[in-house]
């Protein structure tokens, strides 16, 4: 059973609320068995917004239940004009992306007030999924993969790959969502391929479950580069024009 721990900041005096879904415990294991287990993922609905993996779905119903939901309307009483931060890695990345989802589609919070930022991401639902997080979204979401990490690349896919998710063209498989950045070494601009198309194979090139580790500083700086980029979307948000 996928297991994941969330973690929130309150950084009021930059104006964010960070949400951080982390990866599943034993994760140093995940990359012995990885294939099995996404070869006998499932898609079910995500309420009205195309379907994810059955264990997220879980997961996410067990989040949301558990006094999550309470928290962020106690959160949007007192600091409705914060900007909120949803990022993940591997796992927790698509949860990341389902609880801006909701917030957005329910109308919790403003979309001009939110971004996405995962690593590591599988392909986390359908066609119509990766569709509703691009229009909650828009420009505020991103997915950095390292390397030939190869957990971008699945589950496999049966969708006809190339631009941005669309509605109703292939809503029973798999499907990115998101603009996507490969990078081949930390902080230096010249090694870094940036896709607008999330399943552009120019970013999706992995072959070597190793480079997983990457975003977890088993490489140097990796945890830096992690906190870098992260800083980086902060910086593209204007706070002081944000209001209730």
């Amino acid at each position: 059973m996928l297991s994941v721990q969330v973690d929130l900041f309150e950084a009021y005096q930059n104006s964010i609320v960070g949400i951080t879904f982390k990866s599943l415990n034993g994760v140093q294991n995940f990359t012995k068995n990885y294939a099995d287990y996404f070869a006998k993922d499932t898609l079910v609905p995500f309420e009205n917004w195309g379907m994810v993996s059955r264990d997220l779905q879980i997961a996410f119903e067990r989040i949301w239940s558990s006094g999550f939901t309470n928290y962020m309307q106690e959160m949007w009483g007192k600091y409705c004009d914060l900007v909120l931060s949803f990022s993940g890695i591997n796992f927790g990345s698509c949860l990341a992306q389902m609880t801006a989802v909701k917030f957005i589609q329910d109308k919790w919070w403003p979309t001009t007030q939110v971004f996405f930022v995962g690593f590591a991401t599988p392909r986390c639902g359908s066609e119509d999924f990766a569709y509703y997080v691009d229009l909650s979204l828009g420009k505020n979401a991103y997915r950095v993969n390292w390397k030939a990490d190869p957990i971008p690349q699945l589950p496999a896919t049966t969708c006809t790959r190339g631009g941005s998710a669309q509605l109703g063209r292939c809503p029973n498989s798999w499907y990115h969502c998101c603009t996507q950045y490969t990078y081949t070494k930390w902080a230096v601009r010249s090694k870094v391929t940036t896709c607008t198309d999330p399943e552009d194979t120019k970013c999706l090139t992995g072959s070597t479950p190793a480079d997983f580790y990457g975003y977890f500083g088993s490489v140097p700086n990796g945890n830096f580069i992690l906190k870098k980029f992260t800083n980086m979307i902060f910086l593209r948000l204007d706070y002081d024009n944000m209001s209730c």
